[in-house]
């Protein structure tokens, strides 16, 4: 009996860390394809897209004040970028200002809902903080969005979305057992 509960008590710790694991897996590479099908769509159409975090309501809708990616996103192709555009790093607006996204006006590709609870996805910046703008050779939207769960700065994991609109995974660059948030020095990911 007693050999049973050391066993379990080894067990049930890595169990949860590896349960910890597919979930940060999951929720990231959901993101990264969210970033990848909207890079994919600007180039392929020639105008720009939008990934932004989603106000969870049953009609898709850039959220006015979210808290964090967590709440879910929504991506679209923005049906009137191609003429004077209103949609701006400091608006979650769309190209006709109304602040949602418009059927008929511009295609949705895909909504995504929330996170699991006691995880967040934040931007490091105003430029990646509500809404992730894309279009065929480069983006403004650029930045670092981090991934927290329990396990604080330690299990954290950052995508880096780059001025070309490229999305990737952060790295531990330094060898200290924390990931990196992609700048130069290096920062570590700090989670809220």
């Amino acid at each position: 009996m007693s050999l049973i509960a050391i066993l379990l008590a080894l067990a049930v710790p890595s169990f949860r860390e590896l349960m910890l694991n597919n979930q940060r897996a999951t929720q990231i590479n959901a993101m990264m394809a969210s970033l990848n099908l909207a890079r994919a769509e600007a180039v392929k159409r020639g105008t720009r897209t939008v990934v932004c975090i989603s106000d969870g309501a049953a009609s898709p809708d850039c959220a006015a004040n979210p808290a964090g990616w967590e709440e879910g996103w929504i991506v679209f192709v923005d049906g009137n970028s191609a003429g004077a555009s209103k949609l701006s790093l400091d608006d979650s607006a769309d190209a006709n200002g109304n602040g949602q996204w418009d059927r008929g006006e511009d295609a949705l590709l895909e909504i995504h809902g929330p996170l699991s609870t006691g995880t967040t996805l934040r931007g490091n910046n105003n430029n990646v903080a509500k809404l992730i703008l894309l279009n065929r050779l480069s983006t403004p939207s650029w930045g670092t969005l981090k991934h927290c769960d329990s396990r604080g700065a330690g299990g954290a994991r950052g995508i880096i979305v780059s001025p070309s609109g490229r999305a990737r995974l952060t790295s531990d660059t330094d060898g200290d057992g924390t990931e990196d948030n992609g700048a130069a020095p290096p920062d570590e990911l700090t989670c809220p």
